[in-house]
């Protein structure tokens, strides 16, 4: 949904994971997403298409596409939720950073929830806010 929300051209060539064949629908955008920046997969070879993403994965591809849409850092930003704990290392500063942009929301309680699966309709809104952010 990035891919074609941004209008990312597919790439001319395809990702290296061996779990996304070529002739698949969405081959041509897992390879867009990973030639611009978006995605880096589980590990080299294997990007798991069957999987529903969680909240922090959402949050590190959302800030992606920020940080190549204006070609620029994201600032330092606080923002704490309660389950902050509970954010993977490797997630931490996206999360921090996409709740301080307005990209990305807390739950019920100031809860991020970040193992939780994202919604459908989570990722629309996120893709949305996004979109706004980068029109102003």
């Amino acid at each position: 949904m990035l891919v074609k929300a941004l209008r990312l051209k597919p790439a001319a060539v395809s990702t290296a994971f061996e779990d996304v064949p070529r002739n698949a629908w969405y081959s041509e955008a897992v390879a867009a997403a990973y030639a611009h920046g978006l995605i880096k997969g589980f590990s080299d070879s294997r990007f798991a298409p069957q999987e529903q993403i969680t909240r922090e994965q959402m949050a590190i591809m959302v800030m992606n596409a920020y940080q190549i849409s204006l070609k620029t850092d994201s600032s330092e930003a606080v923002l704490e939720f309660k389950d902050s704990g509970e954010i993977s290392k490797w997630a931490q500063t996206s999360v921090t950073e996409a709740g301080s942009l307005g990209l990305m929301k807390g739950r019920n309680g100031n809860l991020f929830a970040p193992k939780d699966n994202a919604s459908r309709a989570e990722a629309v809104q996120v893709i949305s806010n996004l979109l706004q952010h980068l029109s102003q």
